[in-house]
């Protein structure tokens, strides 16, 4: 189970950084903090923040 695949909207439970290739491709949104599953993550890619950049959010 990769974070780098292009439909990346599920959420991420583990420590996506752990792969500092990763860690520069994709940034790394935090979702929320789930008391039985700890924090959840959103990976968006760089196209997918300048898109959000621009909108604001």
């Amino acid at each position: 189970m990769s974070g780098c695949d292009q439909n990346s909207d599920r959420l991420v439970g583990a420590r996506p950084l752990a792969n500092p290739i990763e860690g520069r491709q994709w940034k790394i949104r935090h979702m929320m903090t789930d008391p039985q599953k700890g924090d959840a993550y959103r990976l968006i890619n760089n196209h997918e923040q300048r898109v959000l950049s621009h909108r604001g959010l």
